[in-house]
């Protein structure tokens, strides 16, 4: 079989690691700098995690991996899949936001036919794309799948676009996505939202939830930077929710004076931003962390009291269940899957209500039965996430999609 597996989005995300590089606003976490597994975000995590179990279970597939053309991916992407030939592919790979009407089609044509020049001589049996804001042509690969994470850019246009509408480029891309010879979704929600909102039989449909990986977990020393802090780990983004949290935190903290926060992944930019608009007498117990490795990620885990993460938006919550994994009780939001996945094993907020998620906060300090019976179900929950099992789904699709069609 000849795989192609587009990782544009993690070479990029190799290549921007610098804006996330320690600096003298970060704090500092002791622990091996083992990977960068801590500043990838979620399409990134899942490349680093997917594709070395993908080459185990395929290992008659000769793969190519797509990367950004024009550049030279570092030698870690290379040995996530050793012996993988690598492919250029163009940089303009995200839908023109700004384009209108049948000015989208233009940007949109132009990587159509770059990408088929570029595939087209491989022959590839199946292509699949690592997130869905590329969708593949038929002309790259006799079959396809794309990886959907989310579709927060068409189900919450107001956080994303000035308009609050979705562009044109935008409407035009979620058409062909919807069109998509086949779709592996990240979590049981966001494979309800390609039926619900893109019309997606769900016989195109591949559920591969997303795991927790075994270098996270009870055992390790914890952060203990000598004050209790709550934990918040993404890229603060506007699916984040990061603005509530912080506003949340602050109402807590009148009962409970001595608990910091700490924002991991934020970059410095988003930081400083968020700090202009805090309360100053909060400013000195707001702190920005960006770990490199699991190393440094699970001590932060395992040190914090809790895991706040309230999204408005995600596809799966990895952060979540990656706390519980660690011992850390979590506070999500309702309408989320963190919700749906945690049930009982984490406590849930309306993401609108700072006063909400304050009450969470100082109610589960104040109840240590309340804690112990989070930590103990959130454990035996993330149990039963792992990659390997996301891997043995995904690589069984792909068999399917190589053998004529991966329909149920």
């Amino acid at each position: 079989m000849n795989l192609g597996i587009d990782v544009r989005w993690l070479h990029e995300a190799y290549e921007n690691a610098p804006r996330y590089a320690s600096d003298d606003e970060e704090m500092p976490i002791p622990g091996p700098a083992d990977g960068s597994a801590g500043n990838l975000g979620g399409v990134g995590r899942y490349l680093e995690e997917m594709l070395p179990r993908l080459a185990a279970r395929l290992p008659d597939a000769c793969c190519v991996l797509g990367i950004l053309e024009g550049h030279e991916p570092p030698v870690c992407l290379h040995a996530l899949w050793p012996g993988a030939r690598t492919v250029g592919l163009t940089p303009r790979w995200r839908p023109a936001g700004g384009a209108m009407g049948l000015l989208a089609r233009i940007p949109a044509l132009w990587v159509e036919r770059a990408t088929r020049a570029a595939l087209a001589p491989l022959r590839l049996d199946v292509f699949v794309s690592s997130q869905q804001l590329v969708v593949p042509s038929p002309s790259w690969a006799r079959h396809h799948a794309v990886v959907c994470h989310d579709l927060a850019f068409i189900q919450h246009p107001a956080l994303f676009f000035p308009s609050g509408r979705v562009p044109a480029s935008y409407r035009a891309h979620y058409v062909r996505l919807a069109k998509a010879e086949h779709h592996l979704a990240v979590s049981q929600r966001t494979a309800e939202a390609l039926t619900s909102v893109l019309g997606v039989p769900r016989s195109r449909i591949t559920p591969t939830p997303e795991g927790v990986s075994p270098q996270l977990g009870v055992d390790g020393p914890a952060f203990a930077p000598g004050w209790p802090y709550a934990l918040c780990v993404g890229s603060a983004g506007p699916g984040k929710n990061v603005p509530m949290v912080l506003e949340g935190w602050h109402r807590a903290r009148r009962q409970w004076k001595d608990v910091h926060l700490v924002l991991v992944g934020a970059s410095r930019e988003r930081f400083r931003e968020l700090r202009s608009a805090m309360d100053p007498h909060d400013v000195p117990a707001v702190h920005r962390a960006a770990p490199v490795g699991y190393a440094q990620l699970g001590g932060l885990y395992r040190g914090a009291t809790m895991l706040l993460i309230p999204s408005l938006v995600e596809g799966f919550g990895l952060p979540a269940f990656e706390a519980m994994a660690c011992g850390c009780p979590v506070i999500t939001a309702t309408d989320t899957p963190m919700a749906d996945m945690a049930g009982d094993a984490a406590l849930v907020v309306d993401p609108h209500s700072p006063d909400m998620l304050a009450e969470a906060i100082v109610g589960l300090r104040a109840d240590p039965a309340l804690r112990r019976r989070l930590i103990a179900e959130g454990r035996r929950i993330a149990a039963t996430y792992t990659w390997d099992r996301t891997a043995d789904l995904t690589a069984d699709a792909i068999r399917r999609l190589a053998a004529g069609g991966a329909r149920g």
